[in-house]
């Protein structure tokens, strides 16, 4: 506040006071908000910031996400950032922070905030991240050509049967699993649908499992093949192979079905071998799986299924050519980066393609052997729980080989 007093007369009051006879009557106004010499108002107290909540550890298996969360105290604006191993994370700047889908090159890593107001700044305790394998696809889930289901785990049930379907001819066995159509020298030269013959081989289930089918077909007509695929087309059942030759007007199928397992829906298409890779990365982030390919005459037609059970999964899919020689070493290199093989097909005069699936981010390696027909390895691709996903017929000069593709 501020004194002002108003004399009535300057001049009598100067000499008054020369007098030492006091201040005359004057008239005093206290006014308050003076510019100066007043009392200051109060800062407000700054608090620093503090963390009420620490974040906790995390499980996840690879592929899916983790979030992280945090919370803290102190005078506002409070800012935050998010670090991983002690480096900042760009753009996670909230109280909570989740990861992009875990690999297994994640597990182990720390995760701590940082939180910073005008006067100071407070870390959070680490929190840990912790990677698990994927999951093996889910029971009843028929587009993995049976790897890690109770079907093959522990080996294929003896009993069953080694034969040949050629146009017209088609099997269908109950409680059974069986491998795809043999690829490869499978016709001759007088361009005949009866001039083609596929291999397959079929085996029981064991004793515990009931409800899985396999089927075979081809056709001495190529035009019969939409009729053929909409009949198996059921919801019940997905094509697990096909090759197209409708050079020798002819074609063959093989298929997994179970009464059990519904919702399986189909798309197919043909494309480049070039454009390949595209669809099988496009059909991946919509949970769909590539199951067949057949590659003929400088194409590549595809037959990818969706599920109803499993509508979130994103799968990253891997497309590899190969000829007769180096089949083995690219199926063998897809099982080391984590992909099942969903699908083979080709050929000895086209080559083969191979499609390799994995859910996104589970990079831990498959097994994967190749064994030719009569060779030790053979046995222990029927009886130590690999899955047959590849069934490759070579004929030359009269010399004709068996190789099998094993994975689990």
């Amino acid at each position: 506040m501020c004194l002002y007093v108003f004399l009535e007369n300057p001049q009598r009051a100067t000499s008054k006071f020369r007098e030492g006879r006091g201040l005359p009557l004057a008239l005093a106004i206290l006014v308050s908000g003076c510019a100066s010499g007043g009392t200051p108002e109060p800062k407000p107290i700054v608090q620093p910031p503090s963390i009420t909540t620490q974040p906790t550890n995390q499980v996840v298996a690879a592929g899916q996400a983790a979030t992280f969360t945090a919370s803290a105290s102190g005078t506002p604006p409070l800012n935050y950032q998010w670090s991983k191993n002690g480096t900042a994370i760009p753009g996670a700047t909230g109280t909570s922070y989740t990861t992009p889908p875990a690999v297994a090159g994640d597990d182990g890593s720390t995760f701590t905030m940082t939180v910073t107001n005008a006067i100071n700044s407070a870390m959070t305790m680490p929190a840990t991240l912790k990677v698990l394998p994927a999951p093996p696809p889910q029971p009843g889930d028929l587009r993995f050509q049976q790897v890690d289901a109770p079907s093959t785990i522990n080996g294929y049930v003896f009993g069953g049967l080694h034969t040949n379907i050629s146009g017209g001819m088609s099997w269908f066995f109950d409680n059974a699993v069986g491998t795809p159509l043999s690829l490869g020298d499978i016709c001759g030269l007088s361009g005949s649908p009866f001039d083609c013959s596929w291999f397959f081989d079929q085996f029981g289930l064991p004793a515990n499992l009931s409800g899985l089918n396999i089927g075979y077909v081809s056709s001495g007509s190529f035009s019969n093949l939409d009729s053929d695929v909409g009949n198996i087309d059921s919801g019940h059942a997905v094509i697990t192979s096909i090759d197209l030759h409708p050079e020798d007007d002819t074609y063959a199928i093989s298929y997994m079905a179970a009464v059990q397992s519904t919702g399986f829906a189909l798309t197919r298409g043909t494309v480049a071998p070039s454009a390949l890779q595209a669809v099988a990365t496009q059909e991946g982030a919509l949970s769909h799986v590539i199951t067949a390919v057949s590659f003929n005459a400088g194409n590549v037609t595809y037959f990818s299924y969706a599920w109803e059970s499993d509508t979130s999964t994103i799968y990253e899919a891997q497309v590899a050519t190969a000829t007769f020689s180096t089949l083995g070493t690219a199926a063998t290199n897809l099982g080391q980066a984590g992909y099942i093989i969903t699908a083979l097909g080709g050929n000895g005069t086209d080559g083969f393609v191979l499609v390799g699936t994995r859910v996104q981010g589970n990079t831990a390696p498959r097994p994967v052997l190749v064994a030719t027909a009569g060779n030790p390895q053979q046995q222990q691709i029927f009886t130590q729980g690999y899955a047959i996903v590849g069934y490759i017929f070579q004929s030359s000069a009269g010399v004709s080989a068996t190789t099998f593709i094993g994975e689990k």
